[in-house]
């Protein structure tokens, strides 16, 4: 799976979109999501093109406006780096496999 995944990234990573079906309601034994997730680090290294796929191809495709990202009257701070900040405040250094911001690798 994992050529073939990094086949299509290669061939339009601006056509491609994350999913799953989480909380996968039909699945009697569900999967561990954190490992799912952790196989898009593994099918796209390149941080700007995983963001891509996460965050602008998204984007586009349901017509979110760019506005969408950041929470208006707080912070015009990513929404991103605004969760990161927050757990990072709270000693949290993963989220689902991704390391939290500065924490260590």
């Amino acid at each position: 799976m994992s050529p073939l995944a990094r086949a299509f990234v290669e061939a339009a990573p601006e056509r491609m979109v994350w999913g799953s079906d989480w909380p996968h309601p039909s699945a009697k034994q569900k999967p561990d999501d954190t490992l799912l997730f952790d196989l898009l680090e593994e099918w796209v290294p390149d941080e700007a093109i995983r963001r891509r796929i996460l965050v602008d191809n998204p984007e586009v495709l349901y017509g979110f406006p760019k506005s969408a990202r950041t929470i208006q009257g707080v912070s015009q701070q990513p929404c991103a780096e605004l969760i990161l900040k927050c757990l990072e405040s709270e000693g949290v250094e993963y989220m689902y496999g991704v390391p939290a911001k500065g924490a260590p690798t």
